[in-house]
């Protein structure tokens, strides 16, 4: 095998992840993923593999081994690339993700704060989504609830304002959404949930951690008011559900969550746990979200609701990970090489999402609305991949590289496929009432 192809493999992959190819060598003896050469098969050249087929959305063990022969020349068949994909320590994938976000070159790269008291740097959305796998897995992984397909669950936490941050776990279908909390000493941020998807003993740990956190909820919620703050005074102790809302288009409550009928829910100092609600009337439909939250009496609803929009990001993540990356319908047939795949397309995404964050600081102007498959299929198949790597390489003229090649994206009807601006603005006036000196 021509050494000089492995050490420029070496560089592209290095390249790709954002990361310098030190810490790449190490993280692979970290997991004891050694090189094999009596076989003419190396694991950089097999990780090189992978997310060139990844970026190409291309999922198959055919596709790989016709990439990977392809370039260095034969020495990996289609039942190789099943054993490898099934080897590749898990562990592996999960560490390199925690490394391209916290040790990442310039596409990923953020200044660094230290958390102030008191202040809002970040939000994050959590929610999970499932991909359908092969029935051949069906003793293996539970259906998914309601339907014959089998299936994971995937539990993710997505940084959707402060930084780009992304962390996943893998579960089976049927696991409940309630049971997923993620561990965290960070106070300065901001944690968004979906309605339905929480239970109320997570919020009572949240709140008992002092974390502030937003979630719409569903129409059977019916907590007992205990303070009106927007609304018929009448109201107080009576509870949400036998209230009548005629001639009302906005309110503000102090409710108390009940478990059961007469069982209420306690902090660990013993006190009563309550939460903020506020409810507005949009196009004959209310809007309801509760929330914990610093000055909360100083936020208006428009204030919540724009710090609850952002949550789409994760939703946007998850379409753009099964249309983009092929996740809609895994053709794999082994639990561990399904769970490698799932890893993969999660480091592919933040390896793209980071080098368009990065075209956006070069260019001067949001692209936060680009479709992520169709900069895959249009110019980041060949330009990210092929020419990107060479221009960081051998040119110090990167930047100025940068922006031709984002004038040449706008130039070609890469335009944006929603406004953002609207949005935004709300979202900045929002997080600076949270920010502001009392």
């Amino acid at each position: 095998m021509n050494e000089k192809i492995i050490k420029s493999t070496r560089k592209e992959i290095s390249c790709m992840l954002s990361i310098s190819e030190d810490r790449l060598e190490k993280l692979l003896l970290k997991h004891r993923v050694t090189e094999q050469r009596k076989t003419h098969f190396f694991w950089i050249g097999f990780l090189w593999t992978c997310f060139i087929c990844l970026l190409h959305g291309k999922t198959r063990h055919k596709d790989r081994s016709v990439c990977y022969n392809g370039r260095f020349g034969g020495g990996l068949s289609e039942s190789i690339s099943s054993d490898r994909l099934t080897v590749l320590p898990t562990t592996f994938l999960r560490d390199l993700l925690h490394e391209i976000q916290h040790h990442g070159g310039d596409a990923l790269s953020k200044k660094k704060r230290k958390p102030v008291h008191r202040c809002i740097d970040k939000l994050i959305a959590e929610d999970a989504t499932v991909f359908r796998l092969d029935q051949r897995l069906a003793n293996i992984f539970k259906r998914i609830p309601g339907s014959q397909t089998v299936g994971l669950k995937l539990y993710t936490h997505l940084t959707v304002f402060g930084g780009l941050e992304l962390h996943a776990r893998i579960k089976h279908a049927r696991y409940g959404d309630a049971r997923c909390r993620r561990k965290s000493r960070n106070r300065n941020q901001i944690e968004v949930r979906d309605r339905g998807w929480f239970s109320m003993k997570v919020f009572v740990a949240m709140k008992n951690e002092k974390r502030y956190f937003i979630s719409r909820i569903q129409k059977q919620f019916n907590p007992k008011i205990v303070r009106v703050i927007d609304g018929d005074a009448n109201w107080k102790s009576h509870w949400l559900q036998s209230i009548n809302l005629k001639g009302h288009t906005e309110v503000d409550f102090e409710v108390k969550p009940y478990r059961g009928k007469e069982t209420i829910y306690r902090l660990a100092n013993h006190q009563p746990f309550t939460l903020r609600m506020k409810g507005k009337k949009v196009g004959g439909d209310w809007y309801w979200y509760i929330y914990s939250l610093p000055k909360s009496d100083q936020l208006s609803f428009a204030d919540i609701h724009a710090l609850y929009r952002t949550r789409w990001q994760i939703e946007e993540m998850f379409r753009e990970i099964k249309q983009a990356f092929g996740g809609d319908h895994l053709r794999l047939h082994n639990p561990r090489s399904v769970v490698n795949h799932l890893f993969m397309m999660l480091i592919g995404y933040i390896m793209v999402k980071g080098f368009i964050n990065q075209l956006a600081v070069v260019h001067r102007k949001s692209l936060e609305g680009f479709a992520l498959d169709t900069m895959m299929k249009g110019y980041l198949r060949y330009v990210f991949i092929q020419c990107f790597m060479k221009w960081i390489q051998t040119s110090n003229q990167t930047k100025v590289k940068l922006r031709k090649w984002s004038q040449l994206l706008i130039e070609h009807g890469y335009s944006t496929h929603r406004s953002c601006s609207g949005k935004k603005s709300q979202l900045g006036k929002a997080m600076a009432g949270l920010n502001q000196k009392g």
